[in-house]
């Protein structure tokens, strides 16, 4: 008998070795979140993709619409409804001619480059702009979005972070880079937002097309700029489905929502990698 149990005992402790710093969970699932956890923002939707996105998205989810589109108050979405301009007066404009539709999310969305909406004055004194159009998405009963590109993010991004429900990022002028740089640049825009309001939910913004840049000597300064064509337009290379989500799992810890933008090229892309992050859905 206790031959049986030394036995037994020294086979349990060679099991328990066996089996030491081993972890429960499947491959790829330890320590943190899936890409799957994260939450949707399509931008930019178009009629047409309602049917599809109404069967991968969640009711969590969000989709932005630019500007009032008479068919929002015909076509019923099934995830959250955010309208986005790029200024005071068209956010008015838009919430008034889409006045009955239940909007969850006002998106205040001001830059500076020249093909932008944005005045000046806006520019100029961005916070107090923010703060009005906090009262206008108090006064619909909606939250408060607040996107804008990186250079006006690292200026006024730590005195917005506090007036927001929801503070979104451009990452698509990184997306090229390398992962390691992608994953710097995201940590260093994040940790700006964060230290003036270490609550708010961070989207981050991707391409499936992003743009395409080059370096050149700008007053005696290395800069990386946009390459456009000869009538001003952006230079944009669609990308493959996987190759988003190699970006995505490089940054999911940071974020709480991934939002996607996309042009009429890329739209197979784009339902090919909802299908993968929602496939239950899908």
């Amino acid at each position: 008998m206790k031959k049986v149990l030394a036995l037994s005992l020294i086979i349990g402790f060679f099991v328990a070795l066996a089996l030491w710093g081993t972890s429960p969970c499947p491959a790829g699932a330890e320590g943190g979140k899936s890409v799957r956890d994260l939450g949707i923002i399509v931008v930019g939707t178009q009629k047409e993709d309602v049917p599809f996105l109404n069967q991968v998205l969640r009711e969590d989810d969000i989709v932005f619409v630019y500007g009032p589109k008479r068919w929002l108050h015909r076509v019923r979405i099934r995830a959250k409804l955010a309208v986005s301009r790029q200024s005071i007066a068209d956010l008015k404009d838009a919430l008034a001619k889409l006045r009955g539709v239940p909007i969850a999310y006002v998106n205040y969305n001001p830059e500076q480059w020249k093909s932008s909406h944005t005045p000046c004055e806006e520019l100029d004194h961005l916070v107090e702009a923010v703060q009005a159009v906090r009262r206008l998405a108090d006064q619909r009963g909606a939250k408060l979005s607040f996107g804008t590109d990186y250079v006006l993010l690292e200026q006024y991004g730590k005195r917005i972070a506090p007036l927001v429900d929801f503070f979104g990022i451009q990452l698509q002028r990184f997306q090229r880079e390398p992962r390691e740089a992608f994953r710097r640049a995201a940590e260093r825009l994040v940790a700006i937002v964060k230290r003036g309001n270490p609550k708010v939910p961070i989207a981050f913004q991707l391409s499936l097309a992003p743009p395409q840049f080059e370096e050149r000597v700008i007053r005696g300064v290395r800069r990386r700029v946009v390459v456009r064509d000869e009538k001003g337009r952006k230079l944009l290379t669609p990308v493959r489905a996987e190759e988003v989500l190699e970006r995505i799992e490089a940054i999911k810890d940071l974020a709480d929502y991934i939002a996607f933008i996309y042009t009429e090229e890329s739209r197979g892309e784009l339902r090919r990698l909802l299908r993968m992050l929602r496939p239950a859905e899908g």
